[in-house]
Protein backbone atom coordinates (compact mmCIF):
# COMPACT_ATOMS: atom_id res chain seq x y z
CA UNK A 1 0.00 0.00 0.00
CA UNK A 2 2.95 2.26 0.61
CA UNK A 3 3.41 2.20 -3.35
CA UNK A 4 -0.18 3.49 -3.68
CA UNK A 5 -0.39 7.11 -4.24
CA UNK A 6 -2.23 8.99 -2.09
CA UNK A 7 -5.44 9.74 -3.33
CA UNK A 8 -6.19 6.46 -5.01
CA UNK A 9 -9.89 4.57 -4.20
CA UNK A 10 -8.41 1.00 -2.93
CA UNK A 11 -10.93 -2.11 -2.79
CA UNK A 12 -10.01 -5.64 -1.58
CA UNK A 13 -12.14 -8.34 -2.14
CA UNK A 14 -11.28 -11.30 -0.21
CA UNK A 15 -12.60 -14.13 2.24
CA UNK A 16 -12.20 -14.72 6.20
CA UNK A 17 -12.35 -18.32 6.75
CA UNK A 18 -11.30 -18.73 10.47
CA UNK A 19 -9.35 -22.47 9.04
CA UNK A 20 -7.18 -19.65 6.75
CA UNK A 21 -7.37 -17.18 8.89
CA UNK A 22 -5.67 -19.53 11.59
CA UNK A 23 -3.08 -21.32 9.14
CA UNK A 24 -1.91 -17.65 7.88
CA UNK A 25 -3.96 -18.10 4.70
CA UNK A 26 -5.77 -14.97 5.05
CA UNK A 27 -5.08 -12.17 7.54
CA UNK A 28 -8.37 -10.05 9.04
CA UNK A 29 -5.57 -7.30 9.89
CA UNK A 30 -5.96 -6.22 5.96
CA UNK A 31 -8.88 -4.32 7.14
CA UNK A 32 -7.15 -1.65 8.97
CA UNK A 33 -4.25 -1.27 6.60
CA UNK A 34 -7.37 -0.62 4.36
CA UNK A 35 -8.76 2.15 6.55
CA UNK A 36 -6.11 3.73 7.09
CA UNK A 37 -5.76 4.85 3.91
CA UNK A 38 -9.77 5.32 3.15
CA UNK A 39 -10.39 2.16 1.60
CA UNK A 40 -12.91 -1.15 2.16
CA UNK A 41 -13.02 -4.68 2.32
CA UNK A 42 -15.01 -6.54 0.79
CA UNK A 43 -15.88 -10.41 1.55
CA UNK A 44 -17.05 -13.10 -0.14
CA UNK A 45 -17.06 -16.59 0.95
CA UNK A 46 -16.87 -18.25 -2.21
CA UNK A 47 -14.32 -15.96 -4.16
CA UNK A 48 -11.11 -18.02 -5.34
CA UNK A 49 -10.43 -15.98 -8.46
CA UNK A 50 -7.06 -13.85 -8.60
CA UNK A 51 -6.86 -10.55 -10.27
CA UNK A 52 -5.10 -6.89 -9.72
CA UNK A 53 -7.24 -3.84 -11.22
CA UNK A 54 -6.39 -0.42 -11.91
CA UNK A 55 -8.66 1.98 -14.05
CA UNK A 56 -6.54 1.03 -16.60
CA UNK A 57 -4.56 -2.21 -16.19
CA UNK A 58 -5.68 -5.73 -15.18
CA UNK A 59 -3.55 -9.04 -14.46
CA UNK A 60 -4.98 -12.01 -14.07
CA UNK A 61 -3.00 -15.42 -13.18
CA UNK A 62 -2.74 -17.23 -9.92
CA UNK A 63 -0.93 -15.16 -7.54
CA UNK A 64 -2.61 -14.30 -4.60
CA UNK A 65 -2.21 -10.88 -2.43
CA UNK A 66 1.02 -12.45 -0.31
CA UNK A 67 4.53 -12.19 -0.28
CA UNK A 68 4.86 -15.78 -1.22
CA UNK A 69 2.66 -15.46 -4.49
CA UNK A 70 4.50 -12.07 -5.48
CA UNK A 71 8.33 -13.39 -4.80
CA UNK A 72 8.84 -11.55 -1.53
CA UNK A 73 9.58 -14.24 1.35
CA UNK A 74 12.67 -17.01 1.52
CA UNK A 75 10.20 -19.59 -0.25
CA UNK A 76 8.12 -17.93 -3.18
CA UNK A 77 6.11 -19.77 -5.39
CA UNK A 78 5.78 -20.00 -8.82
CA UNK A 79 3.01 -17.92 -10.23
CA UNK A 80 1.73 -16.35 -13.48
CA UNK A 81 0.34 -13.36 -13.88
CA UNK A 82 -1.08 -12.11 -17.81
CA UNK A 83 -2.19 -8.70 -18.88
CA UNK A 84 -5.73 -7.98 -19.79
CA UNK A 85 -8.53 -5.83 -20.15
CA UNK A 86 -11.10 -4.89 -17.98
CA UNK A 87 -13.89 -6.18 -20.16
CA UNK A 88 -12.50 -9.67 -19.85
CA UNK A 89 -13.18 -9.25 -15.54
CA UNK A 90 -16.50 -7.00 -15.93
CA UNK A 91 -18.85 -10.09 -14.78
CA UNK A 92 -16.95 -11.00 -12.38
CA UNK A 93 -16.60 -7.73 -10.66
CA UNK A 94 -20.37 -7.45 -10.96
CA UNK A 95 -20.77 -10.33 -9.12
CA UNK A 96 -18.45 -9.58 -6.23
CA UNK A 97 -19.79 -5.59 -6.21
CA UNK A 98 -23.33 -7.40 -5.68
CA UNK A 99 -22.77 -10.59 -3.59
CA UNK A 100 -20.29 -9.28 -1.28
CA UNK A 101 -20.71 -8.29 2.08
CA UNK A 102 -18.50 -5.09 3.32
CA UNK A 103 -15.80 -6.35 6.49
CA UNK A 104 -16.38 -4.89 9.87
CA UNK A 105 -14.12 -4.54 12.75
CA UNK A 106 -16.33 -6.88 14.98
CA UNK A 107 -16.80 -9.44 12.09
CA UNK A 108 -12.54 -9.17 12.17
CA UNK A 109 -12.88 -9.92 15.58
CA UNK A 110 -15.31 -12.64 15.97
CA UNK A 111 -13.21 -14.06 12.94
CA UNK A 112 -10.16 -14.01 15.04
CA UNK A 113 -11.92 -15.34 18.21
CA UNK A 114 -12.63 -18.41 16.09
CA UNK A 115 -9.35 -18.70 14.76
CA UNK A 116 -7.30 -19.31 18.28
CA UNK A 117 -9.51 -22.21 18.42
CA UNK A 118 -8.25 -24.09 15.43
CA UNK A 119 -4.88 -25.47 14.85
CA UNK A 120 -2.29 -22.87 13.08
CA UNK A 121 0.64 -23.09 11.23
CA UNK A 122 4.14 -20.79 12.45
CA UNK A 123 4.79 -18.34 9.80
CA UNK A 124 8.64 -16.90 8.75
CA UNK A 125 9.44 -12.92 8.65
CA UNK A 126 8.77 -12.29 5.59
CA UNK A 127 11.60 -10.05 3.29
CA UNK A 128 10.14 -6.33 2.88
CA UNK A 129 11.76 -6.24 -1.17
CA UNK A 130 11.71 -8.77 -4.10
CA UNK A 131 13.89 -11.65 -2.68
CA UNK A 132 17.41 -12.24 -4.18
CA UNK A 133 17.95 -15.20 -6.85
CA UNK A 134 19.80 -16.74 -3.98
CA UNK A 135 16.60 -16.96 -2.04
CA UNK A 136 15.57 -19.90 -4.50
CA UNK A 137 18.32 -22.16 -2.06
CA UNK A 138 17.14 -22.68 1.20
CA UNK A 139 19.88 -23.90 3.75
CA UNK A 140 18.08 -25.11 7.41
CA UNK A 141 18.75 -22.13 9.45
CA UNK A 142 17.70 -24.02 12.87
CA UNK A 143 20.97 -25.68 14.24
CA UNK A 144 19.36 -28.00 16.83
CA UNK A 145 16.25 -30.13 14.15
CA UNK A 146 15.03 -32.04 17.41
CA UNK A 147 13.77 -28.94 18.30
CA UNK A 148 11.80 -28.21 14.91
CA UNK A 149 8.69 -30.35 15.62
CA UNK A 150 8.35 -28.13 19.18
CA UNK A 151 8.26 -24.96 16.97
CA UNK A 152 5.68 -26.78 14.56
CA UNK A 153 3.41 -28.29 17.21
CA UNK A 154 3.51 -25.00 19.39
CA UNK A 155 4.72 -22.21 17.55
CA UNK A 156 8.15 -20.64 16.94
CA UNK A 157 7.84 -18.45 20.18
CA UNK A 158 7.90 -22.00 22.45
CA UNK A 159 11.66 -21.44 21.41
CA UNK A 160 14.55 -19.42 22.21
CA UNK A 161 14.54 -15.93 21.07
CA UNK A 162 17.93 -16.98 19.26
CA UNK A 163 16.03 -20.49 17.88
CA UNK A 164 12.40 -18.84 17.07
CA UNK A 165 13.19 -16.67 14.27
CA UNK A 166 15.42 -19.87 12.79
CA UNK A 167 12.29 -22.41 13.10
CA UNK A 168 10.02 -19.97 11.71
CA UNK A 169 12.09 -19.81 8.56
CA UNK A 170 12.45 -23.48 8.03
CA UNK A 171 8.79 -23.95 8.56
CA UNK A 172 7.62 -21.24 6.32
CA UNK A 173 10.32 -22.77 3.58
CA UNK A 174 9.11 -26.55 4.07
CA UNK A 175 5.67 -25.14 4.21
CA UNK A 176 3.97 -28.39 5.97
CA UNK A 177 0.43 -29.18 6.52
CA UNK A 178 -1.81 -28.80 10.25
CA UNK A 179 -1.79 -31.90 12.36
CA UNK A 180 0.98 -33.87 11.58
CA UNK A 181 2.27 -36.39 14.16
CA UNK A 182 5.94 -36.66 15.19
CA UNK A 183 6.01 -39.37 13.19
CA UNK A 184 4.10 -38.00 10.22
CA UNK A 185 6.40 -34.81 10.73
CA UNK A 186 9.79 -36.85 10.62
CA UNK A 187 8.82 -38.47 7.28
CA UNK A 188 7.45 -35.59 5.47
CA UNK A 189 10.41 -32.93 6.62
CA UNK A 190 12.91 -35.41 4.96
CA UNK A 191 11.14 -35.48 2.11
CA UNK A 192 10.62 -31.69 2.19
CA UNK A 193 14.38 -31.93 2.46
CA UNK A 194 14.85 -33.92 -0.47
CA UNK A 195 13.00 -31.59 -2.92
CA UNK A 196 14.85 -28.62 -1.94
CA UNK A 197 17.15 -27.81 -5.17
CA UNK A 198 20.72 -27.63 -2.28
CA UNK A 199 19.74 -31.05 -0.88
CA UNK A 200 19.40 -32.71 -4.58
CA UNK A 201 22.81 -30.91 -5.35
CA UNK A 202 24.36 -32.14 -2.02
CA UNK A 203 23.46 -35.27 -2.34
CA UNK A 204 24.61 -36.17 -6.29
CA UNK A 205 28.04 -34.58 -4.56
CA UNK A 206 27.91 -37.07 -1.71
CA UNK A 207 27.44 -40.41 -3.71
CA UNK A 208 31.64 -40.48 -3.21
CA UNK A 209 32.34 -39.80 0.99
CA UNK A 210 33.78 -36.73 0.97
CA UNK A 211 34.98 -34.89 4.31
CA UNK A 212 33.97 -31.77 6.07
CA UNK A 213 36.05 -29.01 4.64
CA UNK A 214 34.87 -30.87 1.22
CA UNK A 215 31.44 -30.53 1.06
CA UNK A 216 31.52 -27.22 3.48
CA UNK A 217 33.44 -25.74 -0.02
CA UNK A 218 30.57 -27.33 -2.08
CA UNK A 219 28.17 -25.53 -0.34
CA UNK A 220 29.90 -22.12 -0.46
CA UNK A 221 30.03 -22.68 -4.50
CA UNK A 222 26.65 -23.46 -4.55
CA UNK A 223 24.87 -20.65 -2.02
CA UNK A 224 27.87 -18.13 -2.94
CA UNK A 225 28.47 -17.67 1.05
CA UNK A 226 32.13 -17.44 2.17
CA UNK A 227 34.10 -19.73 4.57
CA UNK A 228 32.62 -18.65 7.82
CA UNK A 229 29.15 -18.88 6.64
CA UNK A 230 29.54 -21.87 4.77
CA UNK A 231 31.05 -23.77 7.19
CA UNK A 232 27.95 -23.50 9.84
CA UNK A 233 26.01 -23.79 7.39
CA UNK A 234 26.77 -27.13 6.70
CA UNK A 235 27.12 -28.16 10.60
CA UNK A 236 23.43 -27.36 10.56
CA UNK A 237 22.89 -29.16 7.08
CA UNK A 238 24.55 -32.25 8.17
CA UNK A 239 22.32 -32.08 11.57
CA UNK A 240 19.32 -31.92 9.70
CA UNK A 241 20.38 -34.54 7.02
CA UNK A 242 20.96 -37.00 9.95
CA UNK A 243 17.86 -36.01 11.66
CA UNK A 244 15.39 -36.29 9.22
CA UNK A 245 17.22 -38.47 6.65
CA UNK A 246 19.18 -41.19 8.86
CA UNK A 247 18.72 -44.38 6.32
CA UNK A 248 20.16 -42.25 3.36
CA UNK A 249 23.39 -40.77 5.32
CA UNK A 250 25.86 -41.90 7.65
CA UNK A 251 28.77 -40.02 9.45
CA UNK A 252 31.75 -41.64 10.23
CA UNK A 253 35.35 -40.53 12.33
CA UNK A 254 38.55 -41.73 10.92
CA UNK A 255 41.87 -40.83 12.30
CA UNK A 256 40.27 -37.48 13.41
CA UNK A 257 38.38 -36.58 10.04
CA UNK A 258 34.72 -36.56 9.85
CA UNK A 259 33.27 -38.22 6.99
CA UNK A 260 29.72 -37.76 5.49
CA UNK A 261 28.09 -40.40 2.57
CA UNK A 262 25.48 -41.49 1.35
CA UNK A 263 24.62 -44.57 2.42
CA UNK A 264 25.17 -47.41 -0.54
CA UNK A 265 21.83 -48.37 -2.53
CA UNK A 266 20.41 -45.60 -0.48
CA UNK A 267 19.31 -43.19 -4.12
CA UNK A 268 15.40 -44.36 -3.92
CA UNK A 269 15.36 -45.25 -0.31
CA UNK A 270 12.76 -43.60 2.20
CA UNK A 271 12.40 -43.47 5.62
CA UNK A 272 9.77 -45.95 6.96
CA UNK A 273 6.74 -44.94 9.22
Amino acid sequence: MSAVPSGVDVALYTRWRPEEVAAGISDTGVLQVLHDRGGAVYLHDRLHAKFFRTESAVLLGSANLTATALGWSFSPNIELLVESTRDRIVDVENCLSTQSTEATAEMAREVDEIAKLLPGVPTAPELLGPAPESAAIWVPHLRMPSDLYTAYSRGPNSLTSRSAPAAAVDLAALDLPMGLDRVEFQVLVGHRMRQQVLLQKLDRFLETPRRFGEVRDELARLTGCDREQAEDAWQTTMRWMLEFLPHRYLREVKRHSEIFSRRTGAMDQTNEV
